[in-house]
């Protein structure tokens, strides 16, 4: 009977201690939330709630994850992190922090600046195959103009006001792919010239570069533009940045005149740009075929049939 008391004595004491201990932890808990209710009452006097957190006789540094400091007490006093630890997010181990990719081309106005600027090089391409286009084209219209009579500037049965190359379509100048120009290179001038014409003339046919051509190659006093039209673009940009193995070579004197648009073509540079962009410039036109030759085409993209 002695052991049967005991037992239930013993019983009794244990649960009485479990009992006051969970009371314990559910006070310290109720404190808490009190706290933590007290300490985010929206007041316009935050100050004077904090003076009234309850059970905080020493002074507190509430620290949060915005990195926000509240000082309970006044300065100098110890300081004690008492970071709640549900507030803190502490990272993997070898966790990286995503960042989004920098964007090479930032959007307007955004005051950011991208990497693809005008140095890049198919801008630079972009600018100079235009520039040369033109240079080409004056040329040539120069010497119609100067050795080729059309009476009443009549062609092909019909009165035109220009009788001469007109400009062309953008496709073979805005193109910067690497067959396109490595073709483009060995192309002759007549047929570089020999596609449809811009747009933005309405009183000409299509193939009116083409036809004028055609009648120049039958004209007897053409033999100065023809020997402009059979060169390559390739041979006429060498003349245009005066390599010696062209510029000297009088098989090459119909295209005099060519290098001056190089020269004016640099002093455009320097005058509207910094010294490195046109150096930049000047190098990728000495350098244009080599430029080409030693990049590689795109794959072709497969379209899936869906």
């Amino acid at each position: 009977m002695r052991l049967s008391f005991d037992t239930v004595d013993l019983e009794c004491q244990y649960y009485s201690t479990k009992t006051e201990n969970q009371n314990s932890i559910n006070l310290l808990d109720n404190s808490f939330e009190e706290d933590q209710n007290l300490f985010f009452k929206k007041d316009n006097n935050l100050e004077t709630e904090l003076n009234f957190i309850p059970n905080s006789p020493n002074p507190e540094i509430y620290q949060f994850e915005n990195d926000i400091d509240i000082i309970q007490n006044p300065i100098n006093m110890p300081q004690k992190d008492i970071t709640p630890k549900n507030l803190l997010i502490p990272l993997e181990p070898n966790q990286e922090i995503k960042t989004k990719p920098l964007l090479g081309r930032k959007r307007t106005n955004s005051g950011e600046v991208g990497e693809h600027t005008k140095y890049a090089q198919d801008n630079m391409i972009r600018k100079f195959k235009p520039y040369f286009k033109d240079s080409l084209k004056d040329l040539i219209n120069l010497n119609i103009k100067k050795y080729i009579r059309f009476p009443n500037n009549i062609f092909n049965g019909k009165s035109y006001k220009k009788l001469e190359i007109l400009n062309i379509n953008q496709e073979q100048v805005k193109d910067i792919s690497v067959e396109m120009n490595k073709q483009l290179l060995e192309k002759k001038i007549k047929d570089f010239f020999s596609v449809k014409i811009s747009g933005n003339y309405n009183n000409y046919p299509e193939n009116f570069n083409e036809l004028l051509i055609e009648e120049i190659y039958k004209n007897e006093n053409g033999e100065k533009v023809r020997c402009i039209l059979e060169k390559t673009i390739l041979e006429s940009l060498k003349y245009f940045r005066m390599d010696e193995d062209v510029y000297y070579d009088p098989n090459y004197s119909c295209l005099k005149g060519l290098e001056k648009s190089f020269i004016d073509f640099k002093k455009e540079l320097l005058e509207k740009n910094n010294e490195k962009y046109a150096n930049d410039m000047v190098d990728l036109i000495k350098n244009f075929e080599v430029i080409y030759a030693n990049k590689r085409s795109r794959a072709k993209r497969v379209k899936k049939n869906l």
